[in-house]
């Protein structure tokens, strides 16, 4: 502090920040602000997707790893304090729960895709612009039955001249 300022005052300087701080700025500020209620169709087929698989994962790894720590505690009894019955039956307790986590990913996966399967199904064939159900290519078929019908005599293939 020199002697040209006064005890108990501040001094502020200002400077424009730079395209890369503005822009920066500009993106912490978007994730503040109030989202647009009309989500792209895209945006809630993304959404709708990833609720499905994220909610599976994070359930079955929550599972998986509490096993995991069950059955470590059940080995650190055996190992350590020299429980050997009660280590033994909370290890296996640990294992079967770390054993059930892919049946519970599974099973919470399936039921994800019959609850928002048909929501998935219909946004998708309007994104794709098209109204089947069943999730099948329209020009696949639509080439085999041609391919099929085609035998006017004019196939090259397998002709000699």
């Amino acid at each position: 502090m020199n002697g040209d300022e006064k005890k108990g005052s501040f001094r502020l300087d200002y400077s424009a920040p730079t395209d890369d701080e503005r822009r920066e700025i500009e993106s912490i500020r978007g994730k503040y602000l109030p989202q647009k209620e009309s989500a792209t169709k895209m945006d809630k087929l993304r959404a709708l997707d990833a609720k499905i698989t994220s909610t599976a994962r994070a359930a079955s790894l929550s599972l998986g790893v509490a096993g995991t720590l069950i059955f470590g505690l059940g080995m650190c009894m055996v190992l350590e304090w020299s429980v050997v019955a009660g280590g033994v039956v909370v290890s296996v307790l640990g294992a079967a729960a770390a054993a059930c986590a892919h049946h519970l990913h599974t099973f919470l996966l399936r039921r994800g895709k019959e609850k928002y399967g048909d929501e998935i199904i219909k946004l998708s064939g309007e994104l794709l612009g098209d109204d089947r159900r069943d999730g099948s290519r329209a020009d696949a078929s639509d080439d085999r039955s041609r391919t099929d019908a085609s035998d006017d005599g004019n196939d090259v293939r397998g002709s000699e001249e």
